[in-house]
């Protein structure tokens, strides 16, 4: 699971493997509703009334992404923030998988993109 802050709050599922294939073969509804089950197992039942809506994404069913989902393997987070900081010259790369705070997602795309952008163009203006 991952919180992110701000109005409304928002939380988001992270599942892959075998589990994303079953929840993939899922209605939209089921897959919202098992991630609020599963909501109910960590921290009670209770938690189903602040529940406001739920949407879900299915990178299995998208000709470019195909499943794929970048992680970093546990005890090895500094693998990340040593890839970010590589300096390459004047190739970058940017993408959900190097961004430190919002990996796996779109705004963490974005705002790798940006920062990388940003210093490139730092980097080629004139002096």
């Amino acid at each position: 699971m991952q919180l992110v802050p701000g109005a409304p709050p928002l939380m988001i599922f992270h599942v892959g493997g075998d589990a994303a294939r079953a929840l993939a073969a899922m209605t939209r509804e089921d897959r919202g509703a098992w991630a609020v089950s599963r909501l109910a197992r960590a921290f009670g039942s209770g938690i189903r009334e602040d529940v406001l809506g739920t949407a879900c994404t299915d990178w299995t069913a998208d000709p470019f992404i195909r499943g794929a989902y970048s992680h970093v393997a546990p005890g090895r987070a500094q693998d990340r923030r040593d890839l970010i900081a590589l300096a390459t010259g004047r190739i970058a790369f940017a993408g959900e998988a190097l961004s430190l705070h919002a990996q796996g997602t779109c705004h963490g795309a974005w705002l790798s993109g940006r920062a990388v952008a940003t210093r490139l163009a730092d980097a080629l203006a004139p002096a």
